[in-house]
Formats: structure tokens, C-alpha cells, sequence
């Protein structure tokens, strides 16, 4: 049923009730108090439902670590990087899309591309708000094996939380893979111990939410010492600084 405006509401509702009090002002006034009360109840329900999330900010928590990872079947590197950025994030998150729009492309193009930087992407589908992440990765791991992961984990992340699979399989979406393999795959259970491991070792390494970014060196024996921990929507100018800071280090 279509809501009409409040001032529609109010109109009709007011005038009904001074045939009713005969002109008692007391409760005209009282009347209006309620409506006014019921409108603004009305807006901040509004704004609620279309709050715009807050703008990227440099103050995410940055903190020191020392620990050892690996690098995962999803790293992107060219040439030999001696620095890992390791995000940990889940395809139903807003701010890891909008991370993943506004500030992983401009790295990767500024440090991964230019042979300076690996990036590591892992699974981490916080199960208890996002009922669909996991699922998501799934169909990410699946694609790895059509070495597809890139272009299905831009995908997911543009359709801002997967709803169902006839997003993904079917209609052509996906250039260049073979749904019907995917399909597959996903129904067989085939990302799982993908997904299960990235989640495992992020818990290992004591994530609790999304985006959440590692950076350190990478060492002879490819792995990766962890120096620096940044939870939260990081800018672009934060993270950069904290990449620099890390490929200036002896």
C-alpha cells in the first residue's frame, strides 16, 4: 500500500478533530504535538534506512603486530615484491566493497602492478550478520579453479551481496567461465576448505571484523612477516603511507 505524504496525513487528521472539540484549543494543540511527534518518528526511520555510510576515514585502528602468514591460492603480485598487503574481507561487507572500489583498485594500480607490492585477498564471511558471504567465497573458490577468481571476485563484490545464484549462474554474467562447472563445483562443495582455511588462519591471526589489512615484508622463504595490523575503512592516503612505510624499511 503506497504511504502518502505527511502532510496528507496531518490535514485531514487535524481537521476532523476540531469538528470533534468544537474548537477546543487545548486539544488541537495537543493533537498537533502528536502528529508532529509521528512525523518525526517517520523521518528518522528514513534516515536510518538510507544512511549513507561514513566517508573512508585515516583514523582506522593501526597497530603493530609480529606474526607469520602465507601468502593464499588469491595473490596477486608482478615481478618481486618485497612487501604483502593481506586483506581479510567478506563479499556482503559495504565497507569491503567499498574498500575493495575506492582504495584497493588505486593500490593495486600504484603498487601491485608496478611489481612493488603483492596483494593477498582471503576469505573471511562473518556468518552471523552476512548469511550469504560464505556462500559468496565459495563461488569465488570455485572459480580459482578455472582460474577465474580475480574476475568472479570483482563480480561478487559489485552485486553487493549475493541474494541467490541466478546472479551468478545463468544469463551470461561471467565472461570467460564455464557456469555450468561452477555450478558444479559450488553444489559439490568444492570452495569450502578454501573459504574454511582463510577464515581459520584470520581468526588464528585475531581478526574479528571486515576490512582487515596486514602489511609486512615479504622474506626469502615467501612468507610473510606481519608488521602492521589496520582495522576498518582505511583512506587511501592511510594505507599508502603505511605501505611506504613499509617498503622503507631496511
Amino acid at each position: 500500500m503506497r504511504t502518502r505524504p505527511l502532510t496528507e496525513v496531518g490535514r485531514p487528521a487535524t481537521a476532523r478533530l476540531v469538528l470533534a472539540v468544537g474548537g477546543d484549543v487545548a486539544s488541537i494543540l495537543t493533537a498537533c504535538l502528536l502528529l508532529g511527534s509521528f512525523g518525526f518518528m517517520l523521518l528518522s526511520t528514513s534516515r536510518q534506512r538510507h544512511e549513507p555510510l561514513p566517508p573512508m576515514t585515516a583514523r582506522a585502528t593501526s597497530t603493530p603486530v609480529d606474526m607469520v602468514t602465507t601468502t593464499s591460492r588469491a595473490t596477486l603480485n608482478n615481478g618481486h615484491p618485497t612487501v604483502a598487503l593481506v586483506e581479510f574481507a567478506d563479499y556482503q561487507c559495504p565497507y569491503c566493497e567499498r574498500f575493495e572500489s575506492e582504495t584497493v583498485q588505486r593500490i593495486r594500480s600504484e603498487f601491485v602492478d608496478t611489481g612493488r607490492v603483492a596483494y593477498v585477498f582471503r576469505h573471511f564471511p562473518l556468518d552471523t550478520i552476512h548469511t550469504n558471504a560464505r556462500h559468496a567465497s565459495e563461488i569465488a573458490e570455485c572459480a580459482a579453479r578455472q582460474n577465474q577468481f580475480w574476475p568472479v571476485h570483482s563480480y561478487l563484490f559489485s552485486v553487493k551481496g549475493l541474494t541467490d545464484d541466478a546472479t551468478v549462474f545463468g544469463g551470461g554474467a561471467l565472461a570467460g567461465i564455464d557456469e555450468h562447472l561452477l555450478q558444479n563445483c559450488v553444489e559439490r562443495g568444492g570452495g569450502r576448505d578454501g573459504v574454511q582455511t582463510d577464515a581459520t588462519e584470520g581468526r588464528r591471526l585475531g581478526v574479528k571484523g571486515t576490512p582487515t589489512i596486514f602489511i609486512g615484508p615479504i622474506a626469502a622463504d615467501g612468507t610473510i612477516r606481519l608488521r602492521r595490523r589496520i582495522v576498518g575503512a582505511v583512506s587511501y592516503d592511510a594505507l599508502r603511507q603505511a605501505i611506504e612505510a613499509a617498503l622503507n624499511q631496511p
